[in-house]
């Protein structure tokens, strides 16, 4: 939510490299020349823009990181990457490892009769949700 709020989603989910650098044809015109100096100017004006904001996308990745999982993308600049390999390592469906750790949490979870019981329940149904169709599902029996 934060990536959309900043307006930097766009950066992490673009498909491919989104500025391409104006060419000028040898033997252009020198109206052509002009168009492509404007061009130019224009290009790197966006490319500045660009950087800063995949900058931004990749600092709000970095800072919503808990240390554990920070080391997958620490050497990661480009937010696109660190996306998408966050989301190859944290990906419920193929990582059994990480099914097995929310199971094993929830399981070592219990009442301890200081806070209402539906805080507890909500707890509880949370890690229920990211596991339902897994493995390792956690019915609701």
């Amino acid at each position: 939510m934060r990536l959309i709020a900043e307006h930097c989603w766009e950066i992490v989910v673009r498909d491919e490299e989104v500025l391409i650098s104006p060419v000028l044809v040898e033997g252009a015109s020198p109206a052509a020349e002009s168009a492509h100096a404007l061009a130019i100017k224009e290009y790197k004006a966006e490319s500045i823009d660009f950087a800063k904001l995949a900058g931004k996308a990749a600092s709000i990745i970095n800072s919503t990181l808990s240390s554990g999982i920070e080391f997958y993308v620490k050497d990661t600049i480009d937010p696109r990457e660190m996306w998408e390999i966050l989301r190859n390592k944290l990906t419920l469906v193929d990582n059994c490892g990480l099914q097995c750790t929310l199971q094993r949490d929830f399981y070592k979870m219990s009442y301890d009769g200081k806070k209402p019981i539906t805080t507890y329940i909500n707890r509880l149904r949370a890690f229920q949700q990211p596991l339902q169709g897994m493995n390792n599902e956690i019915s609701s029996d």
